[in-house]
C-alpha cells in the first residue's frame, strides 16, 4: 500500500509468487495486481532438471539469460548446463593434474607453504581430476612423497577466473522463442513479436585455455562472437573477445575486447586492464545515438599492513562524431580499527556536460559482543549538486538460529527531507513472514508478505518452507 499526500493518490498493489512442484517438474508464476484494475503476469514458466546431462529445461514466459549475449523476456524454451548439479568438488575452475607414482605415495598440493589438498595414490599413473576449486591465484606446488622417502615437486599454476573451465568441461546455453518486451505494451499497434535464437558454447581446451563461441538472431538483428581465455602462468590471465553485430537501420560494427588480470599473491596486489574497441562498418546518421569508439579501464588494488586496503581505478571512453570524452577516476581506502570498519572514497567524473567530484564515507560498528547487531553510517557529498546525503541504519538478527532479521534506515537529502524505512522478516518452521514500510512527509508505503509451501504426500499434507528449498519428510 502507498499513499502520496501531494496528489492524494492511493495505490494498492498485490504481488503473488506462485509455484507447484510435481515430481521432477517445477511451475512458477509471478502475478501483479493493483487498485487500478491492472492485472499482469510478469513471468509464467515450467522447468525441470535433466540429471543425465547436468542441465535445466525451461519453457514458458520468462527471462532468458545467456553468458556474453543479451538477456530478453521471451515466450519460448531454453536448455542450459547447470554446474550446481555437479559434484561439489567439480564446481569452479581447478587444474587437472596427471603424474606417475613409482610406489604407494602421498600426494599433496601446497601454496605458500600451506597444504590445500592431499590424497594417497597407488603405484602407476594417476590423475587428479576432482580437485575442489581452490579460489586462489598463483603458483601451486605438487608434492609426491614416495614410500621409499623420495620426494618430487612440480610447479602448477592455478587461476581464480569465472571465464576458465576445467579441461574437457562443456558449458552451453540454447534459447528459442518470441521476444516478449513489456515496454511494447504501451504501443498496441505493434503486435509483431521478434523471433529470438541464441546459442552459447564454452569448452575447456586445456588447463590454460578456454574457448567460447556465441550467436544471436533477434528479428533482423544478428550478433556473432568468439572468445578465448588464456592463462599465462606468471604473467597472469587474459581474455579476448571479438564480436560482429548487425542492428536495425543497417548499423554494422565490430567490437574487440581485451581483459587482463595479474595477481601478485605474496604482495596481495591485483592489477586489471580492460579495453574495448569498436569499428563501425556502416552507419545511418538518422539514428540519434552516441556510439563508443573505445573504452579503456585500469584497476589497481593493494592490501597493506594493518588491514588497510587501497583501490585505484581510471576509465576513459571516446565516441564517434564527438570530440568529447567521458572519464572517471576514483581512489578508495578501507580498514578497521578494533571493531570499527570504515572506508573513504574520492571520485571525479567528467564528460561533455559536467565535471563532478564526490566524497563518500562509510562506517560500520557492531553493537554488543555477539556481533549480531550493527549500526552503519554513510555520508556522500556531491560537488555538482552542492549537497550532503546522510544515511544511518540499524540492522541485525536475533532469536534462536537468527530467525528474526531487521533493518531500520534513516536518510536525509539536500532538501532536508527525512526518509525512513523499516524491514523485518521472521523465519518460522512453516513459513517466512516479511513486513516493510517507508515514509516521509509526502508519502508512505506499507508492505507485507508470506512465503511458504504446501506439500502433498502419502502421509497427508505438510506446511513447509519455500518450494525452492530442499527438504525431507520423515514419517515416525
Amino acid at each position: 500500500y502507498k499513499q502520496n499526500s501531494l496528489n492524494g493518490q492511493h495505490i494498492h498493489n498485490l504481488q503473488l509468487y506462485n509455484g507447484i512442484n510435481l515430481f521432477a517438474w517445477r511451475y512458477r508464476q509471478d502475478l501483479n495486481y493493483n487498485n487500478n484494475n491492472s492485472f499482469s503476469i510478469n513471468q509464467q514458466y515450467v522447468y525441470r532438471t535433466l540429471r543425465n546431462i547436468n542441465s535445466i529445461l525451461t519453457m514458458g514466459d520468462f527471462y532468458a539469460y545467456s553468458p556474453n549475449l543479451n538477456t530478453y523476456k521471451i515466450l519460448g524454451v531454453q536448455i542450459n548446463s547447470d554446474n550446481a548439479m555437479k559434484d561439489g568438488s567439480l564446481v569452479g575452475y581447478a587444474p587437472i593434474i596427471s603424474e606417475t607414482a613409482y610406489t604407494y605415495a602421498e600426494v599433496s598440493i601446497e601454496q605458500n607453504g600451506e597444504t590445500l589438498y592431499s590424497t594417497s595414490v597407488p603405484p602407476g599413473p594417476f590423475t587428479l581430476n576432482n580437485l575442489p576449486s581452490l579460489g586462489t591465484n598463483g603458483e601451486l606446488v605438487l608434492i609426491i612423497k614416495e614410500e621409499n622417502g623420495e620426494v618430487r615437486k612440480k610447479k602448477i599454476w592455478n587461476y581464480s577466473s569465472q571465464y576458465l573451465l576445467r579441461k574437457n568441461q562443456w558449458n552451453y546455453y540454447y534459447t528459442m522463442g518470441l521476444v516478449n518486451n513489456p515496454q511494447k505494451r504501451q504501443f498496441p499497434s505493434n503486435k509483431k513479436k521478434e523471433l529470438l535464437t541464441q546459442l552459447n558454447l564454452s569448452y575447456g581446451v586445456s588447463n590454460y585455455l578456454t574457448t567460447m563461441i556465441g550467436a544471436e538472431k533477434k528479428g533482423d538483428d544478428i550478433k556473432a562472437l568468439i572468445g578465448n581465455t588464456l592463462g599465462l602462468n606468471i604473467l597472469g590471465i587474459v581474455s579476448l573477445e571479438n564480436a560482429w553485430i548487425r542492428e536495425k537501420y543497417h548499423q554494422q560494427y565490430q567490437s574487440n575486447k581485451i581483459n587482463y588480470q595479474k595477481v601478485f599473491s605474496m604482495e596481495n596486489t591485483t592489477i586489471s586492464l580492460n579495453s574495448s574497441f569498436y569499428f563501425r562498418f556502416k552507419e545511418n546518421y538518422a539514428v540519434n545515438k552516441e556510439y563508443k569508439k573505445y573504452d579503456l579501464g585500469f584497476h589497481f588494488s593493494q592490501s597493506l599492513n594493518n588491514n588497510i586496503a587501497l583501490t585505484l581505478g581510471y576509465n576513459i571512453a571516446t565516441y564517434y562524431h564527438s570530440k568529447e570524452k567521458s572519464q572517471r577516476l576514483f581512489i578508495n581506502t578501507s580498514s578497521n580499527y578494533k571493531k570499527l570498519s570504515y572506508s573513504l572514497e574520492l571520485e571525479n567524473s567528467k564528460d561533455q556536460y559536467s565535471n563532478n567530484n564526490q566524497l563518500s564515507i562509510f562506517l560500520n560498528y557492531p553493537i554488543g559482543q555477539d556481533l549480531s547487531h550493527w549500526v552503519t553510517a554513510r555520508i556522500n557529498y556531491d560537488n555538482r549538486e552542492k549537497y550532503f546525503h546522510e544515511n544511518i541504519s540499524f540492522s541485525g538478527n536475533t532469536l534462536e538460529n537468527n530467525r528474526l532479521n531487521y533493518n531500520l534506515n534513516f536518510s536525509k537529502n539536500n532538501k532536508e527531507h527525512l526518509d525512513s524505512s523499516m524491514k523485518i522478516s521472521y523465519l518460522s518452521r512453516i513459513a517466512k513472514l516479511n513486513i516493510n514500510s517507508r515514509f516521509n512527509k509526502d508519502s508512505y508505503s506499507l508492505g507485507y508478505g508470506l512465503n511458504g509451501g504446501i506439500v502433498f504426500h502419502n502421509g497427508g499434507i505438510t506446511l513447509a518452507q519455500d518450494l525452492n528449498d530442499s527438504f525431507a519428510i520423515l514419517n515416525f
